[in-house]
């Protein structure tokens, strides 16, 4: 289990006095705040481990749930809330964990340029990948009819807890876990190739092999396909990349001069290209259990001959 803590980067959705301009309120429209980028840079959904804000409705009838943007779409959680009607004049808190549950969110509930959806109820459920990138949070309030006053929603001490993902701790942790055979401590460095078969334990761990046995299957495939492309293809544990570990694609003529200014760096998502000097492209297909697919497409051009090789570095 990694350690969880109180991220200290992300700015709180609203501050609460009792003035009307610390409030939200409705005409009868629904509402919504979001945060711009900067404090959400580079966070993943997987990374968030429970969202949690106080809130107070002015009345019972306005019901609420959690916002998040991923990937460039708004979502809002199934998961909806309504003040206790006896407890109006306090704060409550709300809490949503598990964000990578199946169907734990509403899709297309905003696109800029275009108004706020008002009836969330009526979207498809979707299920947030854990690679997700994370750059908006917010808070969805519907007052339907009410105005004035009764459309009021308090929001205060937003927060977003997120992993730890500090230092070696996911390989280390995946390093100590078990395997079809012993893994001495002293073997367990990532440039050792433990099992002897051409994968160094940093490889295996980004594969999602097996560092005590030879796995022919878990090495990186490399194919021709129509046009003479060279594609390699090989998996990403998301361990490895919520670390995260440096994932490239090397190409050569003739096994001997791998040229650095052809590496093509592999991230999160898929990437049309050009990529690397052989202008290169590769797809991401994600796995949210199991290890995600990645797929590189390089030209050959007016080479008679092409190899591919893959590489990990911390």
């Amino acid at each position: 289990m990694l350690p969880t803590v109180a991220s200290s980067g992300v700015s709180l959705l609203h501050t609460t006095h009792l003035v009307t301009s610390d409030a939200l309120q409705n005409n009868p429209q629904p509402d919504w705040r979001r945060t711009g980028t900067a404090s959400l840079a580079g966070l993943k959904v997987g990374e968030i481990d429970q969202l949690s804000v106080y809130t107070r409705a002015a009345t019972a009838d306005t019901t609420m749930r959690f916002a998040i943007l991923a990937d460039g779409q708004w979502y809002v959680s199934t998961a909806s809330y309504n003040h206790s009607p006896a407890n109006l004049a306090n704060f409550e808190l709300r809490t949503l964990s598990s964000l990578t549950a199946a169907n734990a969110w509403y899709s297309n509930v905003f696109t800029a340029g275009s108004s706020l959806d008002d009836n969330v109820a009526d979207n498809t459920t979707a299920t947030l990948s854990a690679n997700a990138l994370v750059t908006g949070y917010g808070w969805y309030a519907d007052t339907g009819a009410q105005i004035s006053t009764n459309s009021r929603v308090r929001i205060d001490s937003y927060q977003v807890t997120t992993v730890v993902l500090s230092g070696d701790n996911a390989y280390d942790t995946w390093a100590g876990g078990t395997f079809a055979n012993a893994f001495p401590e002293g073997q367990r460095g990532a440039e050792v190739d433990f099992d002897i078969d051409g994968l160094n334990n940093l490889l295996e761990f980004v594969l999602g092999g097996d560092p005590t046995i030879s796995q022919p299957g878990v090495a990186p495939a490399v194919v021709t396909a129509s046009g003479d492309d060279l594609v390699v293809t090989f998996d990403r544990s998301d361990e490895s990349e919520l670390q995260p570990v440096a994932v490239k694609v090397q190409v050569s003529n003739d096994l001997v001069t791998w040229n650095p200014a052809d590496d093509i760096a592999i991230g999160n998502v898929s990437n049309a290209g050009p990529v690397g000097g052989a202008g290169a492209s590769y797809t991401v297909a994600e796995n949210d259990a199991a290890p995600d697919t990645i797929v590189v497409t390089i030209p050959k051009g007016a080479a008679t001959k092409m190899f591919g090789r893959v590489v990990a570095t911390q």
